[in-house]
């Protein structure tokens, strides 16, 4: 399968059949989730593999009660480790000084990078989020199906995962075989979002 048809074929799926999923495959979808990019390098993904049956139970109702996380056979915690913005305060720090100029606006960044629990957590997420959608891909091109979920309760879900302080919840991802068809995609087509130089100049192929 090409990665041009796994991005055709991949949906989110909520119906999963009883069979099993090899730790051969989820290994692979492990290993292609460590290949994302992620900014300077600073890989702050961290993954937990829930398959026992309670444990799934229990993040069942602390995602609102939607059955197939308790019913997919394996459940991968997509977390993120704010720390990993330490690396990134200090590379900034190295830039900056590499700058000549302590009062560059770059230099703004580190005070929030090293503190901000609310910016900490935007940078790790949002380069973990890279990674989940190497996984959907992965799995889909294994003949699994999945499900990027975000819909779920975060302090309750670390709790039951033992997560320490400074590891976040990025999403939960449901993976099995699946037990239903995909459904039409309903997109908006490329050029109702896609624009050539500024933003409202429809972008078609051969745009100046």
């Amino acid at each position: 399968m090409t990665i041009r048809d796994a991005i055709r074929k991949r949906f989110s799926v909520r119906r999963f059949t009883g069979r099993p999923v090899s730790d051969e495959a989820i290994q692979e979808i492990l290993e292609s989730a460590v290949l994302a990019p992620s900014s300077v390098n600073i890989q702050p993904w961290r993954f937990v593999v829930v398959r026992d049956p309670e444990r799934k139970r229990r993040l069942r109702k602390a995602a609102y009660d939607q059955a197939h996380v308790e019913e997919a056979p394996v459940v991968i915690a997509c977390c993120a480790d704010t720390r990993a913005c330490d690396r990134l305060a200090e590379l900034v720090e190295a830039w900056v000084r590499e700058l000549g100029d302590p009062a560059s606006r770059i230099s703004d960044l580190v005070p929030g990078l090293r503190t901000d629990p609310v910016l900490r957590r935007c940078v790790a997420v949002r380069n973990t989020y890279i990674a989940i959608e190497h996984m959907a891909l992965t799995a889909t091109a294994l003949g699994l199906g999945s499900c990027w979920m975000e819909g779920f309760h975060p302090e309750r879900v670390k709790e039951i995962l033992g997560l320490p302080d400074g590891i976040e919840v990025a999403a939960l991802m449901p993976v099995g075989y699946t037990d239903q068809e995909a459904p039409p995609k309903d997109r908006l087509p490329v050029s109702r979002v896609c624009f050539s130089e500024v933003y409202g100049n429809p972008w078609s192929p051969g745009s100046p």
